[in-house]
């Protein structure tokens, strides 16, 4: 019955609307960025100490907008504007610019994001690359694309064979045992920043992702993704989760890093 309430309110027509709505809000925040290169000067910084930017906001407003318009009666929530998780009905969560620190530097890692929930359950997700025109999507029940093709995760089947990407090492911070742990079980650590991983992963050169410290407007794309690709999601325990500490695979390799973590966060 989820599926099928995914598939009447996330229809053809509305999805593909959507999908143009967080490409052209990327391409004006693209082009607003080679306005400010290097734009330091037009970040602020949040009570978290993380960046914001005008271009945060002015994308956020852009796809409330659009989703509003595509489906009046939704719930929204945003990183830089709020909203709550409701349990009933149909939600969008964006992330306007996920990886604000890529962004006022002119890398290539930050994207636009946006997840949707329909009763609870994360049933569709957006994420567009702007500076390299990469767009992922997925609607549960219907596969995920990278570019309009299937998104192919890789086949390796052990952690000590597998690349294993992380987020910033701040996010470690008060998981140091774990970090090290996945250094030591896995072939190699790596970290591509933001969006760029769960990139990799989609595409089968990564084999799983860390991920700890999460908001749900910085996961629920590609926990989407991700699942629909046949792979697996879930917290540091292997339960699921709409904010926290992720991990993310091909699937394969899953069982065994949610052991290797247990065992870190066992130790003395």
């Amino acid at each position: 019955m989820q599926i099928e309430g995914a598939h009447r309110m996330l229809d053809d027509a509305r999805w593909r609307s959507l999908i143009e709505a967080v490409v052209s809000a990327g391409d004006a925040a693209r082009a607003q960025q080679r306005h400010h290169l290097q734009g330091v000067s037009n970040a602020e910084s949040k009570n978290d100490a993380s960046p914001v930017t005008e271009a945060d906001r002015a994308t956020e407003r852009a796809l409330r907008a659009a989703v509003s318009t595509l489906w009046p009666d939704a719930h929204l929530i945003g990183e830089e504007y709020g909203g709550e998780i409701h349990e009933k009905g149909l939600a969008f969560i964006i992330d306007p610019i996920d990886g604000t620190r890529a962004f006022i530097r002119d890398l290539p890692t930050w994207s636009v994001l946006v997840g949707v929930m329909l009763d609870g359950e994360l049933v569709g997700g957006i994420a567009y690359l702007p500076t390299d025109g990469d767009l992922f999507e997925a609607r549960q029940g219907r596969g995920a694309t990278d570019n309009g093709r299937p998104c192919t995760l890789s086949t390796t089947a052990t952690l000590d064979k597998s690349l294993v990407c992380v987020g910033g090492l701040r996010q470690f911070d008060g998981w140091e045992k774990e970090l090290l742990a996945i250094k030591d079980a896995s072939y190699t650590v790596r970290a591509f920043a933001d969006f760029a991983n769960y990139r990799e992963l989609l595409r089968g050169r990564v084999d799983a992702v860390v991920d700890p410290g999460l908001k749900l407007w910085d996961v629920a794309p590609a926990a989407v993704l991700v699942r629909e690709a046949g792979g697996r999601v879930s917290d540091f325990a292997g339960g699921a989760s709409h904010h926290g500490n992720f991990v993310l695979s091909n699937g394969r390799v899953h069982d065994e890093m949610l052991r290797v973590l247990s065992g870190a966060s066992k130790a003395p």
